[in-house]
């Protein structure tokens, strides 16, 4: 089961970076976008393309400290 968690997030990052670089690229040009449908569907690609980066680090993330490859220790957060 880990090593499944590990394998998608490191499979669905490939193609994750890519439509990434493809919103960074419509972000660059978002003047030259007169549709605001358009420019609100590319909000929501931005936001949503980070939100899963995000949810693949943590599984990653997950699945190290699973295995032991990680270790998390205790800080005081007075």
């Amino acid at each position: 089961q880990r090593l499944f968690v590990t394998d998608v997030s490191h499979e669905m990052r490939t193609p994750l970076t890519s439509i990434g670089l493809a919103a960074e690229q419509l972000e660059e040009a978002r003047d030259e976008i007169a549709s605001p449908l358009a420019r609100r569907s590319l909000d929501v690609l931005v936001s949503e393309t980070s939100r899963l980066r995000k949810l693949f680090d943590d599984l990653l993330t997950i699945s190290r400290v699973d295995s032991g490859k990680v270790q998390l220790s205790a800080v005081d957060q007075d």
